[in-house]
């Protein structure tokens, strides 16, 4: 069973079509896949989706469908919030050192590296997730 972990600005790709949008929602559709997100992420989407808003990328309308889509994805634990504790940002820190400064290497986002090391085995593998579908 596949298991990953979004960060907000991966996640938002689901609900508001961008780069890297087709890559999110194939992960979504594989059969006995597990989706988590951090409960900061919770408002960290809504923030994005209403600067979209504001800069006239969606409606109001739009807004208010896409959040409910993205809560009701919640409530129905398509989407797994998990509290990140003490633990995770010590592994992200760690992480952020082994795999930051290495040429080459993806872009690994702070919330991202808190859990990667639950999720992916390789910085190759998270990179599409954790970079939003972006590898640079």
């Amino acid at each position: 069973m596949a298991t990953y972990f979004f960060d907000s600005s991966a996640l938002v790709k689901r609900y508001h079509p961008e780069v890297g949008t087709a890559d999110v929602n194939r992960l979504f559709g594989e059969q006995h896949s597990r989706h988590f997100i951090a409960r900061l992420a919770v408002v960290e989407v809504q923030s994005a989706l209403v600067r979209k808003v504001r800069e006239g990328l969606i409606s109001l309308t739009a807004f208010d469908v896409v959040r409910q889509h993205f809560l009701d994805e919640i409530t129905q634990r398509r989407l797994q919030v998990v509290r990140m504790t003490d633990l995770h940002y010590g592994t992200a820190e760690r992480l952020i050192r082994q795999y930051g400064p290495q040429p080459g290497q993806p872009r690994l986002r702070t919330l991202c590296s808190a859990e990667v090391r639950n999720s992916f085995r390789s910085p190759n593998s998270w990179s599409r997730l954790c970079n939003g579908g972006s590898s640079s």
